[in-house]
C-alpha cells in the first residue's frame, strides 16, 4: 500500500507510516539530505552575497556616455563608484582615493529631490554640507563647503529606479 492510497482510503497513520517505510532507502536518504542542503543554502545566501569580493569602483576616461552612476575626482581622472543597496559594517578595501578638493557627482536616468543625496563620514556618519549644483535634468553636483579631510566617506544616493531606496557609494580621501 503506498501513502496515497491510505490517504485515500481512509487508512491510519500508520499505514501512511509504512508506506514511507517501503520507499527505497537512497530515496528515505536522499530526501531529506537534498532538503537539508537546501535550507542551508538559503540560509547562507544572503551572507554569501554580501562578502563576494568587487571592484569598489572603475576608472573612467570622462562623462562621455555615462547613463548613470556616481563619480568622484581622482588623482587619475574620474571614478565611478560601485553601488551598494545597503550600508556596510566593513569599509571596502581598495576604495577609490578621491582629491580633497573633489567634486561628487551623480548623474541618473531620473534625478530625485536634492535632499536625497548627500554625503557623510563613514566612522561617525556625520553629515559633511555640501552645495548643490544641477548641471542638467541627469546630474548633480554636490560641492563639499570645504576641503575634505583625509578619511573614510559615504555618498548616500537615492536609487534611480521606482522602489524609494537608497544606494551607498564608498570613497576615501588621503
Amino acid at each position: 500500500m503506498t501513502m496515497d492510497d491510505a490517504v485515500r482510503t481512509g487508512g491510519s497513520a500508520w499505514a501512511a507510516r509504512d508506506a514511507v517505510r517501503a520507499a527505497p532507502l537512497w530515496l528515505r536518504i536522499a530526501f531529506p539530505a537534498l532538503l537539508l542542503a537546501l535550507i542551508v543554502t538559503m540560509m547562507g545566501l544572503p551572507q554569501l552575497l554580501r562578502t563576494v569580493a568587487v571592484r569598489p569602483y572603475i576608472p573612467i576616461a570622462n562623462m562621455t556616455g555615462q547613463v548613470s552612476g556616481t563619480y568622484v575626482s581622482t588623482s587619475g581622472g574620474l571614478a565611478k563608484l560601485y553601488p551598494y543597496p545597503e550600508r556596510l559594517g566593513s569599509f571596502p578595501p581598495g576604495a577609490a582615493v578621491a582629491a580633497p578638493a573633489t567634486v561628487l557627482r551623480v548623474r541618473a536616468r531620473q534625478l530625485s529631490e536634492q535632499r536625497l543625496y548627500y554625503l557623510t563620514t563613514y566612522a561617525g556618519q556625520h553629515p559633511v554640507p555640501v552645495a548643490y549644483k544641477t548641471i542638467d535634468r541627469h546630474t548633480l553636483e554636490l560641492l563639499p563647503a570645504a576641503r575634505l579631510a583625509p578619511g573614510e566617506y559615504v555618498i548616500t544616493a537615492a536609487r534611480d529606479s521606482a522602489d524609494a531606496a537608497f544606494d551607498y557609494f564608498y570613497f576615501r580621501v588621503r
